[in-house]
């Protein structure tokens, strides 16, 4: 599962709703089984519910595949998480990511794209 801030998400979702194609969020209306941050989290904290994504948003993209199938992106979201995004590695081995570290740049094999990576501390 991809991770990010809560916070941050929320403003693009309402922001710029027409990319949203889900989004679902924990409450006492809306139950779901919420995830634990198994390793971006001490396991002393597990239950507690800040410290697990309570919320997902699945994103359209404006890419496509071999096949002209529209890709999306999904995130867990939860309180805990301070940076904007953690792409994790199912993302990596489904869209046949390259990371070239002297130029900066994860490149796509599946998608025939580069992306910049930028390296900054979280605020």
């Amino acid at each position: 599962m991809n991770a990010a801030n809560l916070l941050l998400h929320q403003w693009i979702i309402t922001t710029y709703p027409s990319i949203v194609l889900s989004y679902e969020h924990f409450d006492d209306s809306n139950a779901f089984c919420s995830l634990g941050l198994d390793c971006a989290v001490l396991s002393v904290d597990a239950d507690k519910v800040e410290k697990k994504l309570t919320a997902v948003v699945t994103y359209k993209t404006r890419y496509t595949d071999n096949y002209g199938k529209p890709i999306t992106l999904s995130f867990g979201f939860g309180k805990a998480i301070k940076v904007n995004a953690i792409i994790g590695l199912p993302i990596f081995k489904q869209w046949k990511i390259i990371l070239d570290l002297d130029t900066n740049r994860a490149t796509s094999k599946h998608l025939g794209v580069y992306f910049d990576l930028c390296f900054q501390h979280a605020a």
